[in-house]
């Protein structure tokens, strides 16, 4: 007698149409829909004649969907919001960052104000109600300060005002990820991480309109909230940065093939903008 095998005995990556159109309760035209703009990948393995859904695809849609039903909760109580940070707010950013890495492993205020002189538009926040639950800065640095963070010469407290860039020029950018933490008493721990993400990657989809393009995105951590938060922005490890303490990452926005990167340069290709400006980058 022969045994037929379902997706998931056939692979542990894929899923049927019926077990999508259950996990994300739509209807077969909308599932067709999210196949034809790439959204959710369709695969027919040898041998088989009808098609299935990487797990994967489908995993990363339900979570944007969940994130955005529950965002539209929380914002919807007024209590939760997330920014782009004040001067006021970066002693509410010191408190997180104290909570989540200890006195030590936390910038003073004194260089945090100073950084933000320099830089204003680095640091995005979320809020609850009228605390500071959530941080994440993406700091333009000089080529210099950036090969000595990543190589471990300097740590993040090290920086000076004349190391960051600002966004004065026309020009590309490489940003380092200066610091990224969510308050664990937060319980939704996962859904902050992810609504900074989506606060900063609408702060550089609008500098992109002025010409300030981002080239590519650095990181390094040595803890595993921060190696979480890396991998959540889809970076990959650079080994050669990389030693069994302290993890280093880099995302191209030339390379790189996660969606919200594509989704980037789609946008900066749609602004008609010089193949001097874009060149790495389309």
């Amino acid at each position: 007698m022969s045994v037929i095998r379902s997706a998931n005995n056939y692979s542990e990556e894929l899923y049927t149409s019926a077990e999508v159109r259950d996990k994300l309760g739509i209807a077969p035209s909308t599932l067709v829909a999210l196949v034809d703009k790439g959204v959710v990948v369709r695969v027919v393995p040898p041998g088989r004649k009808n098609g299935y859904y990487t797990k994967e695809s489908v995993d990363d849609y339900y979570e944007q969907q969940q994130l955005f039903i529950q965002t539209l909760h929380r914002k919807k109580s007024g209590l939760f919001v997330t920014r782009i940070a004040t001067r006021a707010d970066q002693m509410g950013i010191v408190e997180l960052g104290r909570a989540v890495y200890g006195l030590s492993g936390t910038p003073r205020l004194e260089t945090r104000l100073a950084w933000f002189d320099r830089n204003p538009n680095m640091d995005f926040i979320a809020v609850n109600g009228t605390q500071v639950v959530g941080h994440l800065s993406l700091m333009p640095l000089t080529p210099t300060a950036m090969q000595k963070m990543l190589r471990g010469e300097i740590r993040g407290w090290d920086i000076t005002p004349d190391d960051i860039e600002t966004y004065d020029e026309e020009k590309q950018y490489n940003l380092f990820v200066m610091s990224g933490a969510v308050s664990k008493s937060e319980e939704y721990f996962s859904m902050n991480a992810g609504l900074l993400i989506r606060e900063a990657e609408k702060f550089l989809f609008e500098i992109a309109e002025q010409g300030r393009l981002i080239k590519s995105l650095y990181a390094t951590s040595r803890t595993k909230d921060g190696i979480y938060l890396c991998e959540r922005m889809e970076m990959e490890l650079v080994p050669e940065y990389s030693n069994a303490h302290r993890k280093a990452f880099k995302l191209d926005m030339g390379g790189n093939k996660s969606s919200w990167v594509q989704s980037y340069r789609d946008y900066v290709r749609s602004l008609k903008l010089s193949s001097k400006q874009t060149k790495g980058i389309l």
